[in-house]
């Protein structure tokens, strides 16, 4: 016979994995409420919840119990489900958004400081560069013109001719509009 206390143990330990199962169950239902899955990933995401909840389950029982299934470990897991739901479930669903959304602000602030200290600094400086290049390539064209008489000599040129249109066309894109 196993002593009393031992017994109690038992019993509360299943009690606490099934409070863990709800907060699993609730860590899943909102990621799946913000991610809004489609098609197959709804399928794999089930199998990876029970895997988790598989896992969560046996480490439980080998803990508690040793590994039996008797009715009283149904009947603890259910009681610790019943009291997470009543007790705690809707104040972590609601931490659990409220943190999230922080989350997400300080990611958007992160982003716009990374915008602003690096984005805008560099873009100022190639749009600076590409009117540098606009302003020097206008004469230079026109000196190209009066020397075709050496035009043979700027067949080897051809791949830093190629070279010098993918730099403008990539310039372009810091021009203003």
């Amino acid at each position: 016979m196993v002593p009393l206390d031992l017994q109690l143990y038992m019993f509360c330990v299943l009690v606490l994995a099934g409070i863990g199962l709800g907060l699993v169950f609730d860590l899943y239902r909102v990621f799946r409420g913000l991610t809004r899955p489609k098609g197959y990933v709804v399928g794999l995401e089930d199998l990876l919840f029970w895997l988790v909840v598989l896992v969560f389950l046996f480490g439980a029982l080998i803990v508690g119990n040793w590994g039996e299934l008797r009715l009283y470990v149904f009947v603890a897991l259910a009681l610790g489900l019943v009291l997470y739901w009543h007790l705690a479930s809707a104040a972590v669903i609601a931490g659990m958004m409220h943190t999230y959304r922080f989350a997400e602000r300080a990611c958007k602030g992160v982003l716009k400081f990374m915008r602003q200290v690096v984005v805008i600094p560099v873009g100022f400086v190639l749009r600076k560069v590409r009117f540098f290049y606009d302003t020097v390539r206008r004469p230079a064209r026109s000196l190209m013109r009066r020397f075709r008489v050496f035009a043979w000599s700027w067949a080897p040129l051809r791949p830093v001719r190629e070279l010098k249109r993918r730099f403008r066309r990539f310039l372009g894109r810091f021009s203003r509009r």
